[in-house]
């Protein structure tokens, strides 16, 4: 047998009229503001390079120049291969 519902109506209570002031956000609450308006920080003068050597045999050596430099290049010895071969710059990866 189905259970009878009840639908109770309640009398509209007239709710009380807003107030003309706005209250003031607590600082804890204010939105946060985007990073473009704060100052950046510096960048560093040097930066990692990874010099990897040109015979492929995945053997490299990490160094690190001052940023306004050229890419380095030099010729370094291979341990794999047991000689002096060309070593070119390769960026580490970062962020």
């Amino acid at each position: 047998m189905a259970k009878k519902r009840y639908l109770f109506l309640l009398p509209l209570i007239p709710l009380p009229p807003l107030p003309l002031y706005t209250p003031t956000i607590h600082h804890s609450l204010k939105q946060k503001t985007s990073t473009a308006n704060q100052p950046q920080t510096a960048k560093s003068r040097t930066i990692a390079v990874r010099l990897v050597s040109m015979a492929l045999t995945g053997y490299y050596k990490t160094l690190m120049r001052p940023r306004i430099h050229r890419p380095l290049s030099m010729l370094k010895y291979d341990p794999v291969v047991r000689k002096k071969v060309l070593f070119l710059e390769q960026k580490r990866g970062g962020k």
